[in-house]
C-alpha cells in the first residue's frame, strides 16, 4: 500500500511540474508583442490610367509577413504616379504596377500590359455608345459580317449576314487621343463626344476587330463596371432572326 502512495505522490509532483512549466511558457507568449508593418493600401477604388492623388491612398499598418514583397511602403513615392490597372478600396499598391508620368517612357506604349496590343477604331454616337465609353471601361466587340460560313466552320449554300461578339472584356485605354483620368457625368454636363477609342486587346482579338471593322460593322457594347463575367451569347444568323 505504501508503494501506490509513493507513485502517486511522485506523479503528483510531476504533474506540478509539467502544469507549471506549461503556464509559464503561457505567460511569456502572452507577454510577446506582434509586429507590425506599414504598407500603402488604395483608400478608394482608382479607376485604371489614373493619376494618383494623396486622398486616394493610406498608409496603414498589418502584421509582419503579411506583405506583398513589392508593396509601397511610403505614400510620398505613389503620389503622382499612374496605375496601369484598376486597383481596389484596401488592397496593396504594388510598386511595379505603376507608371512614373514624368518619365520619357509615359504614354500608351508604356501602359500596354506584356502579350497585349493597343488598336484604335472609329466610332460614331450609334457604335460608341452617344459618348458615355470612359477610359478605364471595359467592352465587348460586337460585329455584323455577312459570310457563308457558319461559327462551327461548316459553309452555306448562300452568304447570309451574322452578329456575333468577336472580343470581350476588353479594356479602353483612351478616347481619341487623351489618356487622361475618366470624369463623372452628371446631368448638367454634357455628354463629352469622341471620334475612336483605343483597345487594350491580344493579338488575336486585334486580327478578329480589324477584319470585321474592313469588311462589316462593329459596335462597342459597354459593360457595367465590375462586370467581367465571360459573355457566352452565341452569333446570330440574320435569316433566322425571327425563329424563337
Amino acid at each position: 500500500m505504501k508503494k501506490v502512495y509513493i507513485i502517486a505522490a511522485i506523479s503528483a509532483v510531476i504533474t506540478g511540474i509539467l502544469l507549471f512549466v506549461f503556464l509559464t511558457k503561457l505567460e511569456k507568449n502572452k507577454s510577446i508583442k506582434p509586429e507590425y508593418e506599414t504598407i500603402v493600401v488604395a483608400a478608394q477604388d482608382i479607376p485604371a490610367f489614373t493619376s494618383i492623388k494623396e486622398e486616394m491612398i493610406k498608409a496603414v499598418q498589418i502584421p509582419k509577413g503579411g506583405a506583398h514583397e513589392k508593396v509601397a511602403r511610403e505614400t510620398g513615392i505613389v503620389i503622382g504616379s499612374m496605375c496601369e490597372s484598376q486597383i481596389l478600396s484596401g488592397e496593396q499598391i504594388i510598386i511595379d504596377k505603376l507608371k512614373n508620368q514624368g518619365e520619357n517612357k509615359s504614354g500608351i506604349a508604356y501602359i500596354i500590359p506584356e502579350k497585349m496590343r493597343a488598336i484604335s477604331i472609329a466610332v460614331d454616337d450609334i457604335s460608341g455608345v452617344s459618348g458615355f465609353i470612359k477610359q478605364g471601361d471595359y467592352v465587348d466587340i460586337i460585329a455584323s459580317i455577312t459570310t457563308a460560313y457558319l461559327p462551327d466552320g461548316t459553309k452555306k449554300e448562300n452568304p447570309s449576314n451574322f452578329t456575333a461578339v468577336i472580343a470581350e472584356n476588353i479594356l479602353v485605354a483612351a478616347l481619341d487621343k487623351s489618356l487622361s483620368p475618366k470624369t463623372e457625368i452628371s446631368s448638367t454636363t454634357p455628354t463629352p463626344t469622341y471620334s475612336t477609342i483605343t483597345l487594350i486587346v491580344s493579338p488575336q482579338d486585334a486580327m478578329k476587330i480589324i477584319q470585321s471593322y474592313k469588311n462589316g460593322q462593329i459596335t462597342v457594347s459597354l459593360r457595367a463596371v465590375g462586370d467581367h463575367s465571360e459573355n457566352d451569347t452565341p452569333a446570330l444568323d440574320g435569316e433566322k432572326i425571327l425563329v424563337q
